[in-house]
């Protein structure tokens, strides 16, 4: 049996980067350095340890940011 395939986290994050107002604001807000942000759009995806955070300060849903670790 296949597994069905996850949706892409990386379109959440843009969402909550524009939502923050820009990577440099979502940074400010984690209380992280603007390159860790950057690095999680090039990995396409958040840290799991970041997710409650980033859900927090910008309203997108955990299950969105991570759909592999909050089904």
């Amino acid at each position: 049996m296949r597994k069905p395939k996850q949706k892409s986290p990386k379109p959440a994050l843009l969402s909550a980067i524009a939502k923050a107002g820009g990577q440099a604001a979502l940074a400010r807000k984690l209380k992280v350095k603007p390159q860790a942000v950057h690095q999680w759009v090039e990995a396409g995806r958040p840290p799991v340890m970041r997710v409650l955070d980033i859900e927090a300060a910008t309203g997108v849903a955990r299950n969105e940011l991570r759909p592999d670790i909050y089904p």
